[in-house]
Formats: C-alpha cells, sequence, structure tokens
C-alpha cells in the first residue's frame, strides 16, 4: 500500500489564481506532495473556503469564507453595501 501524501496547498500570491486538485514537488528530489486547490473569492479575488457545518436536517449549505480573514465582508469601507465571500465561477 502506497504511503498517504502529504497535503500542502500551493501558494495564493504566488498562483495568483484559482485551481484545481494536483500533486507538486516543492523541490527537486523531494517526494511529492497533494494541493486540494484553491477556490478564489468572485468579487475581491481573495482565497476562500467552505466551512459549512451539516445541519439537523443532515444538508450542507456551503457557507464560504475569506482565508485569512473568516467571515469578513470583501469590502470593509462599504459596510453593510458589502458582498460576502462568494466563489468565482
Amino acid at each position: 500500500m502506497a504511503e498517504p501524501r502529504q497535503l500542502i496547498s500551493c501558494s495564493l500570491a504566488f498562483t495568483r489564481q484559482a485551481h484545481l486538485e494536483h500533486d507538486w514537488t516543492p523541490q527537486p528530489g523531494m517526494d511529492p506532495v497533494h494541493c486540494l486547490g484553491v477556490t478564489v473569492c468572485a468579487h475581491c479575488g481573495l482565497e476562500i473556503e467552505d466551512k459549512a457545518a451539516p445541519s439537523i436536517d443532515g444538508r450542507q449549505k456551503p457557507h464560504w469564507a475569506h482565508v485569512p480573514g473568516g467571515y469578513s465582508i470583501c469590502y470593509p469601507q462599504q459596510a453593510s453595501k458589502s458582498p460576502r465571500a462568494e466563489p468565482a465561477p
């Protein structure tokens, strides 16, 4: 049985774009690691992740949050008019 690959996400600062799940090698000669991909916000372009938890009825509704930043709004200077994290299409 093969050993599980270490999970290491690509840096959004380096890739500057959303990308799908893939394997990559951090340095030549190192064992490959696995990236689960990066999802970016449709409004501000920052990295987001789904922090949803299953509800009592068993359905799980997505609850997107900025990484870092949590459940903050996209544009603090716009207060109540600012959108919240939502994945880009």
